[in-house]
């Protein structure tokens, strides 16, 4: 009895020894980054015979982690671009063993506990055998704007792998080259077969002004802002309630730039009808209560947007009217 109890400790202890090889993992993974979850993360950071770059990130828009969705993309392209790297120049051999890893929060709780975590994004070195007792050698520094070459000069000193090796590979998307080419096709034979109509656009003068208003109103609200930070919709708060506003000129919300937008539309459509509407009324009575009764009302706009800059910006001492 003792000894089949000593028979199955050695079995159970083995595979926690031995940990996980490199070959295992790539076969497995196919020289994509490996997810790290907390069903898996025992095994796969049992490092014993490659480094590990361990990715650890919040991307919940409940957590709303800006750097995250920042990060994460910049970490992929230079992951995908070293196993690029290392099949292109031959370099397969022991001295490249490594592997890119990432972790969420919410597919790994126990995993960011045990690391004691209180902020995220964090990327850790583990040099081979180091990973099983969750103690990196190294962690990034996010000290520089410039994420890519900030990573990239922190894996080169860490490896002392060759810099070619974290070259970024640009991968050709010939399926858009392809679709652009037919719409951009599909448009001019349209154009062709409608000349007078498309010319008679193109003219419009009407139609170029709402345009330009449209894109000035899009790109003064912040659309640009949200695209490249890929910023999340809505923050809600712990009690449930809703954030539309995030303080400051280094956040925002995506609901923001519709609340502006919003506004700043308003503020054209009534500028137009007062300034080239109005002066067409014949009676002067309508014109007259007509003008007053619309400045009021751009009055009352004008405060909302003030009370949405005081949101922006609490130290800010001035006001409209207090809504």
């Amino acid at each position: 009895m003792r000894f089949s109890f000593f028979l199955l400790s050695i079995g159970l202890l083995i595979p926690t020894c031995l940990g996980v090889r490199y070959e295992t993992l790539t076969s497995k993974y196919k020289r994509n980054i490996v997810k790290i979850t907390d069903a898996n993360y025992q095994d796969i950071l049992n490092n014993e015979d490659f480094d590990i770059v361990l990715y650890l990130t919040a991307s919940s828009p409940q957590v709303g982690c800006v750097l995250c969705n920042e990060f994460q993309p910049v970490f992929e392209q230079l992951a995908s671009s070293f196993y690029e790297n290392l099949e292109s120049h031959g370099l397969d051999s022991e001295d490249t063993k490594l592997i890119f890893a990432y972790s969420d929060f919410p597919d790994s709780r126990k995993l960011f506990q045990q690391l004691a975590l209180n902020n995220v994004p964090k990327v850790y070195y583990y040099s081979a055998q180091r990973g099983i007792g969750l103690k990196p050698d190294d962690e990034l520094i996010f000290m520089s704007t410039d994420l890519l070459s900030t990573l990239t000069s922190w894996l080169v000193a860490k490896t002392h792998l060759s810099p070619e090796l974290f070259t970024l590979k640009t991968k050709i998307n010939y399926t858009e080259i392809f679709l652009t080419f037919c719409i951009v096709f599909g448009l001019g034979v349209i154009a062709i077969l409608n000349y007078k109509r498309v010319s008679a656009i193109l003219t419009n003068k009407r139609g170029w002004q709402a345009l330009s208003i449209l894109l000035v109103i899009l790109f003064t609200s912040g659309y640009m802002f949200n695209v490249i930070r890929n910023t999340q919709y809505i923050r809600t708060n712990k009690d449930g309630s809703n954030i539309y506003f995030m303080g400051g000129h280094q956040a925002q919300l995506g609901v923001e730039t519709q609340i502006i937008s919003v506004i700043y539309g308003l503020f054209c459509a009534g500028m137009v009808i007062l300034v080239d509407m109005f002066k067409k009324f014949e009676n002067a009575k309508l014109r007259l209560f007509g003008s007053i009764g619309l400045s009021f009302g751009l009055f009352v706009l004008y405060s909302i947007l003030v009370t949405c800059f005081h949101a922006k910006n609490t130290g800010y001492p001035y006001w409209l009217l207090k809504l």
